[in-house]
């Protein structure tokens, strides 16, 4: 999960649409991350994240438009896919990380798995298809 993820850059007719995450290697239980989306020639969003190991507790804090932390604490575990749950949270309330040959699919659903959005990312910075 460590390195730089994105998807590739398209320009339907409102502009340029990609993501991207960034997430610093895992060091003494902790990693860092940041993503951002762009959609359009005005539209974007940022997220400032963090995975954290404390008293052997896992957590996944997201900090949507440098906001409030939101915690998801670690639910699931599966070969090369970790999954962190907040059923109090809105929406979303699960989000997952998986590989996928060399790329990075990442998905927010409802805890139940409902409503899934999903990112395809691949290793680099964007780049035009």
């Amino acid at each position: 999960m460590a390195g730089q993820w994105s998807t590739p850059l398209e320009y339907p007719a409102y502009g340029p649409r990609w993501a991207e995450e960034l997430w610093t290697m895992p060091a003494r239980g902790l990693m860092v991350g940041v993503g951002r989306t762009q959609e359009g020639f005005e539209r974007y969003s940022f997220e400032y994240m963090r995975i954290e190991e404390v008293d052997g507790r896992v957590t996944l804090y997201a900090a949507p438009q440098g906001g409030a932390s939101v915690a998801f604490e670690l639910v699931l575990i599966g070969p090369s896919e970790p999954a962190f749950e907040n059923r109090a949270h809105d929406y979303p309330q699960r989000i997952s990380y998986r590989r996928d040959g060399d790329n990075l699919v990442a998905t927010v659903s409802f805890a139940d798995g409902t409503q899934a959005r999903s990112w395809r990312y691949r290793p680099g910075p964007p780049r035009a298809r």
